[in-house]
């Protein structure tokens, strides 16, 4: 879908960029000058196929009432557990999610053992929706939880055990009954396009969707 002038592109997840540091260079170069010409800025939080040793050197600075890790001028990485306020709304992000195919990978080179999230990733989550009562108006995570993942995929993979989607898991019910009119959560780790009406939960992966 095209972009017009002073839109925020939100990406929940495996950037896709963020790889060998030749590569990476050339391709945020080629989305910088995308995003100049366009006067679009791209946000996005981290998934699981990340160069996290690149992602963890970023610099931090304040941006939309949260820290953010500056990639570019219009590139910033949304970090785990901040709640961020765009465009009059508040944003909770939490990204990280455990690779099935981790075993097959090379450590630091392939896999970084930081898709995991850590302890000071949840308890910066649990700090920050407190603050808000735990009422985002939007949820955008990469992994999902158990339940929720059932419910649009229809399986879960049994004995997999993702400390990311069990930490979602611990503060999915929490999250709805604080706040049963949240507008949407958004993730993007299962390779679908998919909705379920029952929440407003999307699992998404090639489409875009117009946030209001």
């Amino acid at each position: 879908k095209k972009t017009k002038a002073g839109d925020i592109v939100i990406i929940a997840g495996d950037l896709g960029l963020f790889w060998s540091k030749k590569t990476t260079d050339v391709k945020l170069k080629a989305l910088e000058e995308l995003a100049a010409e366009r006067d679009v800025e791209y946000l996005f939080i981290d998934g699981n196929h990340e160069n996290f040793t690149m992602l963890e050197a970023l610099p931090l600075e304040e941006r939309y009432s949260g820290q953010v890790g500056k990639v570019r001028d219009h590139i910033y990485w949304l970090r785990r557990g901040e709640v961020y306020i765009i465009e009059g709304k508040t944003f909770f992000c939490f990204g990280g999610a455990l690779s099935i195919d981790r075993h097959y990978r090379v450590p630091f080179e392939s896999w970084w053992p930081q898709e995991e999230p850590s302890s000071v990733d949840m308890a910066n989550a649990i700090n920050n929706l407190n603050k808000i009562d735990y009422k985002p108006d939007y949820i955008i995570t990469h992994a999902a939880p158990p339940l929720l993942l059932k419910s649009i995929r229809g399986f879960t993979f049994i004995d997999f055990h993702d400390p990311a989607q069990e930490f979602l898991d611990k503060i999915v019910t929490m999250l709805t009954t604080e706040n049963p009119n949240f507008k949407k959560w958004y993730f993007g780790h299962y390779h679908i396009d998919r909705f379920s009406n029952k929440h407003g939960f999307y699992a998404l992966y090639e489409k875009f969707k117009l946030i209001k």
